[in-house]
């Protein structure tokens, strides 16, 4: 019976270390995923809950599935990476996928969806005022941003799941060790 105790301290002791050592996670992006992305202002900022070295990949692909290497950006403070979608990516949607090593040294990769719209010469404005398909484009990205949100809010869920992932196999662990030696405390007496 004096070992129960022993072993409950031991198990709060090996499990503490697995919950307080997270990964680097994105904490936000600007424009966040689901939004909207134009040419004349095409860059996305990725802020992270924690540094993070120089990300080791950042690609954009295109709706029409080409992809480009993102080999400018900037990295200042050391939790935020900035950079500007290449001017040859056409309208459409497009996936930012990055790479980035954590500070704790873990490689991170996630995939943000953005809808992308090159702004053409004067005749562009001309067609919007006589269309209203902007207004619908625009009720459509509405909802593209909601549901991406909401994908947002189940990775994020996830990505925290992701770091209990190690306390059930040592909580299981210790309860095993603990009935075991209950068991063989009993046998004894």
């Amino acid at each position: 019976m004096k070992y129960i105790p022993i072993m409950f301290c031991l198990l709060i002791v090996f499990a503490l270390p697995t919950t307080a050592g997270a990964h680097t996670h994105l904490e936000s992006s600007e424009p966040e995923s689901g939004g909207a992305l134009t040419s004349e202002y095409p860059i996305v900022t990725l802020t992270f809950d924690s540094k993070v070295q120089e990300p080791t990949d950042l690609t954009v692909t295109g709706e029409d599935g080409e992809e480009f290497k993102i080999e400018s950006y900037t990295h200042s403070p050391e939790n935020v990476i900035e950079f500007s979608i290449p001017e040859a990516v056409g309208s459409g949607d497009i996936d930012v996928v990055y790479s980035i090593i954590g500070e704790d040294g873990h490689v991170m990769e996630n995939q943000l969806t953005y809808t992308y719209a090159v702004n053409e010469a004067a005749t562009a404005p001309e067609k919007d005022t006589e269309t209203e398909e902007p207004s619908t484009t625009s009720g459509e990205d509405e909802n593209t941003s909601g549901e991406a949100t909401e994908s947002d809010q189940v990775a994020a869920s996830n990505q925290g799941n992701e770091s209990m992932v190690w306390i059930v196999p040592v909580l299981g662990f210790g309860i095993l060790v603990t009935a075991v030696l209950v068991f063989l405390g009993i046998r004894k007496k």
